[in-house]
């Protein structure tokens, strides 16, 4: 991406960024964005604030003005949004969530993140990254190509929230296929193929990873 040539005229940073030059390396237009526009006003007339200081600012002087959009709103005001499946993703997401559901829901979960249970959880995390490494090595050795997406960056996630809720690990091949859909619906790109792990893992692959 050539941010020169593209922000020497930007006039609309949302059509940009939704771009699939940006889509594939956004980082240095959002980094250009925040040195050089941080209050970026679209040709539209929206606003994309960019800086976590004037966001701070924003959303403290203006109250719930710029509270996320309830799903009644979101279907009479932009009914094509309403119908898309990532923007759907993304309204249920406790990011969008507005008090109190998000007081109540980030209160739940902020237990099982606090510092310490984090540093407690260490052990187990560097156990999991060296086991699915050493899983991963002799299709290396043999000169084999490996998806470290599909095969390291989409399980250790899995395997570490199971850790951390204490969650059984056969429950998270079920869960494995269901959450497919929601990868698809932020992706641009055809859904990643299943891998045989998400139906039963091998034996020595995930069963083993937390427990051995």
């Amino acid at each position: 991406m050539n941010v020169q040539e593209t922000t020497a005229g930007c006039q609309d940073a949302f059509a940009e960024l939704a771009s699939p030059a940006c889509i594939d390396d956004p980082y240095p237009f959002m980094r250009w964005l925040r040195e050089r526009d941080p209050v970026h006003r679209s040709a539209s007339g929206l606003f994309l604030l960019s800086r976590h200081t004037d966001i701070y600012s924003a959303l403290k002087a203006t109250g719930d003005a710029f509270r996320g959009p309830t799903a009644g709103e979101l279907a009479r005001y932009f009914p094509r949004a309403a119908t898309s499946l990532s923007v759907n993703l993304m309204a249920s997401t406790l990011a969008m969530k507005d008090p109190p559901t998000h007081t109540r829901l980030r209160r739940l979960i902020s237990r099982d993140f606090t510092i310490r249970q984090i540093d407690n959880l260490r052990p187990s995390i560097a156990r999991i990254v060296a086991a699915h490494l050493d899983g991963m090595a002799p299709a290396l050795e043999r000169g084999e190509a490996v998806d470290l997406h599909r095969e390291f960056a989409l399980a250790l996630p899995m395997l570490v929230f199971a850790e951390l809720f204490g969650l059984p690990q056969d429950d998270m091949f079920g869960l494995a296929p269901a959450s497919a859909p929601l990868w698809k619906a932020w992706a641009r790109t055809p859904a990643i193929p299943s891998s045989p792990r998400q139906t039963r893992p091998a034996p020595g692959c995930w069963p083993t990873l937390a427990t051995s």
